[in-house]
């Protein structure tokens, strides 16, 4: 008979029967890789606690009797897909990706709720970019559903004369009337290709909102940027200003400083165990 493990995380893409879901690599993967003797869940395994990352299995839940925490990263909630809050009655306590998502989730249940950021495995992302010259080159990476936060950016784009390439899973396609004016390329998305592609671009672009779903969108993208030694652009004045390799080098510099004290998985980790900890205490 194996022995019990201490724990396991269910990954999104496992209940979606995904091969590569980015909330999973992030919130699933990068903890294993530090985390011994938790693995990631196994159907008939027996363990000690259970975090469902994005996995909306009320059934299961109702029957474990381990630790039970769901892990949020997206406002499932706004989904009728998703049974939301039928989960979190079953579980122990929530932990969220975002500060905004963890005060909403907050507002529906008196069970824990609990910020836990993503962060990034610093063993897989090297800072390794030399910043050299002006500006020509930016880097925007996400799923294609999220290309209309591009839109915003690509008249500044033209104005200081740079190319955009497109780290995604679709191709991408500037608004009309601006594709001849761009110059721009995709490539398909795979962790692989976004570590070394992406620092042949100068900054990454990663423009902001408050508005609908955007505004309890997590921090990943920038993080990864920092830990690969990239500047993130989030405002044309931020374009602006790293056309210049000086200010380039002086952000990429501070902010990866800030990824290695901030962002470092191994955080996760620590409180994840914490709250397991606190709950098994009661």
């Amino acid at each position: 008979m194996e022995n019990k493990l201490k724990g396991a995380i269910l990954p999104f893409r496992k209940i979606e029967g995904k091969l590569q879901v980015g909330s999973s690599t992030i919130r699933c993967d990068w903890l294993l890789n530090h985390w011994p003797d938790v693995e990631e869940f196994r159907y008939g395994q027996e363990y000690s606690f259970i975090i469902y990352e994005k996995a909306y299995w009320p059934e299961h839940a109702k029957l474990f009797k381990g630790v039970k925490i769901l892990d949020l990263c997206d406002a499932d909630y706004l989904h009728w897909g998703y049974r939301t809050k039928e989960m979190i009655e079953e579980v122990d306590a929530v932990t969220c990706a975002t500060e905004a998502l963890t005060e909403e989730v907050g507002r529906f249940t008196e069970k824990p709720v609990v910020y836990v950021p993503d962060r990034v495995d610093l063993e897989l992302f090297k800072s390794t970019k030399v910043h050299e010259g002006r500006a020509e080159k930016v880097v925007w990476f996400g799923y294609s559903n999220n290309f209309v936060r591009l839109d915003e950016t690509i008249k500044f784009l033209i104005q200081h004369r740079l190319e955009l390439l497109v780290i995604s899973n679709s191709g991408y396609l500037p608004p009309v009337g601006f594709e001849k004016r761009l110059k721009y390329d995709t490539i398909h998305f795979g962790w692989d290709n976004l570590i070394r592609e992406a620092v042949k671009g100068d900054f990454v672009l990663n423009p902001q909102s408050d508005v609908g779903k955007w505004k309890y969108k997590s921090e990943n993208k920038t993080a990864i940027s920092w830990a690969l030694g990239l500047p993130v652009a989030k405002t044309p004045e931020d374009i602006e200003r790293f056309m210049d390799p000086v200010e380039r080098k002086r952000e990429a510099e501070k902010r990866y400083k800030q990824v290695k004290e901030e962002h470092d998985v191994k955080l996760s980790i620590y409180q994840y165990q914490a709250l397991i900890k606190e709950i098994k205490n009661g």
